[in-house]
């Protein structure tokens, strides 16, 4: 009976690992073994016939309670208890992994694959009292079901019936997949699924899916990869929302008016810079995750906008061919709050041969801070040399493209450009010798945006049919591709460490590969 109220009312609530108290490991063990026992056994179906009576009710909801908590907490205690294998065993289970994301949600079970991770990391494989934790090979396994959890968890969060099913698509060699094989095999086991008869054995390179509120327009990762910013826009008002890269738990959102335009942060990942389309510009601290500056600074259609590398400066380009440059003094208000002010630099208005204004699209400016790109709707682009005192001063003007530019990247030595463009092709420029063309590509949809790895050999690009690939410079082939997205990629962005790859889309999904 004690033990039966500490499971229900759960006054243990504090971690403890092996080398802690026994008596406490041994009530661990015991809270463990009752909730495994509760799992054993069906989930209890609502109450369907008329008028049940009081204890009917009562005693259903209380089972149902207990098999909640019980899939809840199973493995937690299992950990404090010090019992690695049957934590293997339960979190490499199917049945467990469909039954705690229709209790409990991926996001639950996630965190018990971090913890059972992080956990053994630390821990040796024999602990003092002689008992084993985890092997390399059970860590793998446990990271493979890891990974399988997470690339699916949008869609167990409201679909956990098809567990079973995704695991069946995985590759035949995947351990995830030979778990339901074994379940399927059973003859015991009445399962629904559909026999994949041309399914690949490559495996499926997402990682990570991210779901958002509505259409994608811009992603960003932060320079130590430790957090995804996704920029998403339901028509009438933009959000923008910060992810924690690791296990895509939503770290703060916010919103502003009208559709978002681009999301970029500093190079030092200490502000993050948001543009809507109504002239609304934000900068976000990252540290405090709290609003350094919000104010309507433009009454016309801001396209784009970049951040200088240290944070101090800003340029905003828009529709009607003006250029802004803004510095963003530091300052500290009466309460210790910190914060920063617009203060315009020099406004240029940019013309074509005929005197009449031209709308730009995109902008990025170089990691050295000496030069500024910009990409013009007409197809037309502009190399211009920066000056803190003077502006800006046209270098180059590229020609090439015969539509719409819609992003430009430059390369981590600001030596190269690359430009993707409504009329199928993206370009890299040499910018730093008269900005000739070194290569071109040619999609048969739109290419939407594009992004250089870190080491300067790739360029990731967004396309029309719901794809991203990556493109090899020097050899001109596609490397990889991932996808599909259900819609248009409006985004993509490599991480800081160039081993993973970040795309949005029309879907509202971000997808990690």
């Amino acid at each position: 009976a004690v033990l039966r109220d500490l499971i229900l009312k759960r006054y243990i609530t504090h971690r403890c690992f092996w080398h802690r108290s026994s008596s406490l490991s041994e009530v661990h063990q015991r809270i463990a073994f009752h909730y495994h026992r509760v799992l054993d056994t069906p989930m209890p179906n609502p109450v369907i016939h008329d008028n049940p009576t009081t204890f009917e009710r009562w005693s259903h909801a209380e089972q149902r309670w207990q098999f909640v908590h019980a899939s809840q907490d199973c493995a937690f205690h299992k950990m404090l208890a010090g019992e690695w294998k049957t934590v293997e065993h339960l979190l490499t289970s199917l049945e467990y992994i469909e039954t705690k994301c229709r209790c409990c949600g991926p996001y639950e079970l996630l965190t018990d694959y971090s913890a059972a991770l992080d956990a053994t990391h630390l821990i040796p494989p024999i602990t003092p009292d002689g008992q084993a934790t985890l092997s390399y090979i059970q860590r793998m396994r446990l990271t493979d079901f890891k990974n399988f959890v997470k690339t699916y968890q949008v869609v167990f969060q409201s679909h956990s019936e098809l567990v079973i099913q995704q695991a069946s698509n995985m590759p035949d060699a995947s351990s995830v997949a030979s778990e339901a094989a074994r379940i399927v095999g059973d003859v015991e086991v009445d399962v629904a699924w559909f026999k994949y008869m041309n399914k690949t054995q490559l495996g499926d390179p997402c990682v990570q899916t991210i779901k958002c509120n509505g259409p994608i327009e811009a992603v960003a990762y932060s320079p130590d990869g430790r957090r995804i910013a996704t920029g998403s826009s339901d028509g009438f008002v933009g959000k923008v929302t910060i992810w924690d890269a690791r296990n895509a738990t939503e770290v703060s959102s916010y919103t502003l008016p009208g559709n978002l335009t681009s999301i970029c942060f500093s190079g030092d990942g200490k502000l993050l810079l948001n543009i809507s389309n109504e002239g609304t510009v934000l900068i976000t601290d990252m540290i405090s995750l709290k609003e350094r500056a919000r104010d309507i600074i433009a009454d016309t259609w801001i396209s784009s906008g970049a951040i200088t590398i240290d944070g101090k400066k800003m340029i905003l380009v828009s529709r009607n061919g003006v250029i802004n440059m803004w510095d963003l003094p530091v300052e500290q208000s009466g309460g210790g709050q910190i914060f920063n002010r617009y203060v315009k630099m020099f406004e240029i208005q940019d013309e074509d041969d005929e005197g009449r204004p031209s709308p730009m699209t995109c902008v990025a400016i170089s990691p050295n801070v000496k030069r500024v790109f910009i990409g013009m709707s007409g197809g037309l682009c502009k190399v211009f040399e920066l000056s803190m005192t003077e502006g800006l001063s046209v270098l180059h003007i590229l020609s090439g493209h015969t539509s719409v530019v819609c992003g430009c990247s430059f390369s981590a030595d600001g030596a190269r450009v690359a430009t993707a463009s409504l009329d199928h092709t993206l370009k890299v420029w040499d910018v730093q010798r008269g900005g000739k063309p070194l290569n071109s590509f040619t999609d048969p949809t739109e290419v939407r945006s594009c992004h250089f790895s870190p080491d300067g050999t790739f360029v990731a690009v967004a396309l029309d049919s719901g794809l991203a690939e990556v493109l090899d410079i020097a050899s001109g082939k596609t490397m990889m591709s991932f996808g599909r997205h259900s819609g248009r990629v409006n985004s993509v962005m490599f991480a800081p460490n160039g081993k993973f790859l970040i795309s949005g889309g029309m879907d509202g999904l971000c997808k990690v590969w």
